[in-house]
C-alpha cells in the first residue's frame, strides 16, 4: 500500500494547509481537534492535551458562513424574552432544554438548520429555547459550542411578533 501525503485537509469550518503547519505546536493541537471530531480518535487529543474545542467564535461564524445558515442578532432575542416575559406579567419564565429532551414538535425548517449546522460543526450542542407558561410556547433554536463563549440562535417558530432580521452578514 502506498502512502500519498496530502498538503491539504479540509473539514467544514476548519481548514488545515501544509505539514509544516501541523508540526508546530498549535498544529498539532489542531490536528488532535480533527481528528477526534472527523474520525472520532482520541488518543492524540490525549498525547497533546488538546481537551476542548479550539474554535473562536470567529471559526463558528465562518462556519456558519459557509453552511449558508443566518443567525439571529443576541440583542433582539434578548429583548424580545424581556417583552414576551412582561407581556406576560413575569408569570412565566424561559427554559432552555437540551434538544433530545425536547418533546414539543420541532418544525422540520427547524430541524433541517440544526442539520446544517451540525456538519459544519460537530461540536454543536442544541436546545430549544421557549417560554412557559400553561403552555410551551415561542421557541428559538440554539446551539453552543463547548469552550466557545456564545449562545448561537439560528431558527424560531411559532413567534408571530417576533421581528427581528436575521444578519444579512455574520461579523
Amino acid at each position: 500500500m502506498e502512502l500519498v501525503k496530502q498538503d491539504y485537509v479540509a473539514i467544514p469550518a476548519i481548514v488545515v494547509t501544509g505539514t509544516e503547519q501541523l508540526k508546530s505546536t498549535k498544529g498539532r493541537i489542531k490536528r488532535a481537534a480533527l481528528a477526534r471530531l472527523a474520525l472520532g480518535y482520541r488518543e492524540l487529543s490525549l498525547a497533546v492535551g488538546e481537551t476542548r474545542s479550539q474554535l473562536t467564535i470567529q471559526d463558528v461564524e465562518e462556519g456558519l458562513r459557509q453552511a449558508d445558515v443566518q443567525i439571529f442578532d443576541n440583542k433582539d432575542v434578548g429583548r424580545y424574552k424581556t417583552k414576551v416575559r412582561n407581556d406576560n406579567w413575569n408569570s412565566g419564565s424561559w427554559w432552555t432544554t437540551p434538544i433530545e429532551e425536547y418533546d414539543e414538535p420541532i418544525p422540520e425548517f427547524a430541524i433541517d438548520t440544526a442539520l446544517l449546522v451540525k456538519q459544519a460543526i460537530p461540536e454543536a450542542k442544541f436546545s430549544v429555547e421557549h417560554f412557559i407558561h400553561r403552555r410551551t410556547n415561542d421557541p428559538f433554536l440554539s446551539f453552543k459550542v463547548p469552550g466557545v463563549q456564545r449562545r448561537f440562535v439560528v431558527e424560531v417558530w411559532d413567534e408571530p411578533d417576533f421581528t427581528a432580521e436575521r444578519k444579512e452578514q455574520l461579523a
